[in-house]
């Protein structure tokens, strides 16, 4: 038999806590920008690992790369912008040196002060330009406005024309928060609605048509969105929804419409989707389902820093871990 290729296992979802922020709340008992002990999921280990802890696991489950992001705990969209750039610049610098690093085996997402488009595009300019990032993590909202509203324009103007990854990925309070904080159901599913509702706004808001080659990733394998497309489409139709720029609905997105990109590179055949939890085996077949209409672009390939990555990537391939 001859010799077989396998593609590189990159693992989209990966958090850490910043080294820097650690050694401010912890070793020199000071706040960070503002942050506290309170603030930074201290309790999550595993987001604290150094480096050789986190490669160390990673050959363990056999992780080829792991696409970095800072704990959403470092959005601070609450801030005032000046300071929460101040968090977003460091944040981007030390998960951009992890990368330098270590080109083979991390890819950066990073942060960015969303509460201000002006300097986020700024901030995003920077980290693709000058740091070498692949992209960034933004919430599923701002201080609750969602991203349909035009405010958010010139940050996905910016992020098209760059060849931004967006990774969506919620931080506390989620929907379900205001419902119930019983059960965990605030995470296990607040999570998952707060990306249908996102899905939602970039739908119905026309920003994916606006923006044909915005590069949008939804965590925790796209949420509902799988299950919701078909009553998304006809409530469409029903409710004539008059107030968004999309002309033709979002008939044809159960389809594999290419505007929805939630999380494969063009001409994947498969998806892993995942979270924290164990999956059902259906989802599996979800992921096939939507593969044709997954993410576009080139994303840089960490494991030859100077060449292009053309292979799949999953959704959230945190599912490798469970």
């Amino acid at each position: 038999m001859g010799a077989t290729t396998t593609d590189p296992i990159i693992d989209v979802h990966c958090h850490c806590t910043l080294q820097r922020f650690q050694k401010a709340v912890l070793t020199d008992g000071v706040d960070w920008h503002g942050m506290t002990t309170a603030d930074g999921e201290l309790d999550n280990v595993k987001n604290r690992w150094e480096v050789p802890k986190r490669l160390e696991t990673m050959d363990e489950l056999r992780i080829d790369v792991q696409l970095v992001s800072p704990t959403d705990v470092f959005y601070q969209y609450h801030q005032r912008p000046e300071v929460t750039e101040v968090i977003a610049k460091e944040a981007n610098e030390e998960i951009a040196g992890m990368v330098q690093d270590h080109p083979d085996r991390f890819m950066g997402l990073g942060t960015l002060p969303m509460q201000d488009p002006a300097r986020a595009v700024t901030e995003m300019t920077r980290g693709i330009k000058e740091l070498g990032l692949t992209g960034f993590m933004i919430d599923d909202h701002v201080n609750g406005l969602t991203y349909d509203h035009d405010l958010f324009e010139p940050v996905w103007e910016a992020a098209q024309d760059l060849g931004v990854f967006l990774l969506i990925h919620q931080f506390q309070h989620t929907t379900v928060t205001y419902r119930t904080r019983r059960y965990f159901l605030l995470n296990s599913i607040g999570n998952l609605v707060d990306r249908t509702i996102t899905f939602a706004a970039f739908i119905y808001g026309g920003v994916l048509d606006r923006h044909p080659n915005l590069t949008i990733c939804l965590c925790h394998g796209g949420g509902y969105v799988p299950y919701a497309l078909d009553r998304l489409d006809k409530g469409w139709d029903v409710r004539s929804v008059k107030e968004t720029a999309v002309d033709a609905g979002i008939r044809g997105v159960k389809l594999g419409l290419p505007k929805v990109n939630i999380g494969l590179l063009p001409g994947a055949d498969r998806a892993a989707v995942s979270a924290r939890c164990p999956r059902p085996p259906c989802l599996e077949a979800v992921g096939r389902r939507l593969a044709p209409s997954l993410i576009r672009g080139q994303i840089a390939q960490a494991r030859a820093a100077a060449s292009m990555l053309q292979t799949e990537m999953s959704i959230d391939a945190q599912s490798l871990r469970t």
